[in-house]
């Protein structure tokens, strides 16, 4: 947010991976866990750049479904899992002061649905709700996210509800909002925004190498101190 550096996603666009987005699952895995080391060069995409590769990674995903660690497996092309979530909707996105001093002023995009049915749950219409809200739509959340950059937002904050499940359409707000630079009226400065994921962290393993390499800030939502209480609320 000090722009001493490029946000991630910016860099993940620019390294080229040479990957066949038809080739098998396990073989994508192989070469993501290679170029997303950190130790490739930026370079003028030609193929599949590394964030082309978790998108491809992220939709196949959703056909069983394991973002987060129910790993109930559903389809989600055909029937929501527990978190409710069919397609990514959102229920509102604004400019938020009441986020950690850090951060402020956050541009915050709340979507609906959820990993978790907590008891207390202060966002509890959103996030027992993924139906509502409005589709989030990739390239019209980038123009969004651009236009509240020349607002004054120092980043993007992804949240909910939980914004676990919607790993794949963050992705592809990420290329839309990367791919804008190719448009001569736009200000590749306010493109400059870091992007901070705000959840539950009850992610899985797989999940959190897809967010590796374009995240970069974690706020984790901790809300239990021991599976007792977890299971109780």
């Amino acid at each position: 947010m000090r722009e001493e550096r490029s946000p991630q996603y910016l860099r993940a666009r620019t390294i080229e991976t040479d990957a066949d987005l038809s080739a098998p699952t396990e073989g994508l895995w192989r070469i993501h866990d290679y170029f997303a080391t950190g130790e490739q060069k930026e370079t003028a995409v030609t193929t599949a750049s590394l964030l082309d590769l978790k998108i491809e990674i992220a939709q196949r995903m959703c056909g069983y479904c394991h973002f987060c660690e129910r790993r109930c497996y559903t389809n989600r092309a055909e029937r929501p899992g527990f978190c409710g979530v069919l397609r990514s909707k959102y229920s509102s996105e604004f400019l938020h002061y009441g986020e950690e001093r850090e951060l402020v002023s956050s541009h915050t995009i709340f979507f609906t649905g959820c990993t978790f049915k907590c008891a207390f749950c202060q966002n509890w219409d959103i996030a027992r709700h993924a139906e509502a809200g409005a589709v989030a739509d990739a390239d019209a959340l980038a123009r969004r996210i651009y236009a509240r950059s020349i607002a004054g937002a120092r980043n993007v904050t992804w949240v909910g509800g939980d914004p676990t499940p919607h790993i794949g359409t963050i992705l592809k707000t990420m290329r839309a909002l990367a791919d804008l630079k190719q448009e001569t009226e736009v200000d590749a400065r306010f493109l400059n925004v870091p992007m901070v994921f705000n959840s539950n962290t009850y992610y899985s393993a797989e999940a959190a190498k897809l967010l590796d390499g374009v995240i970069d800030v974690y706020l984790s939502d901790f809300k239990y101190g021991n599976d007792r209480c977890a299971k109780r609320y």
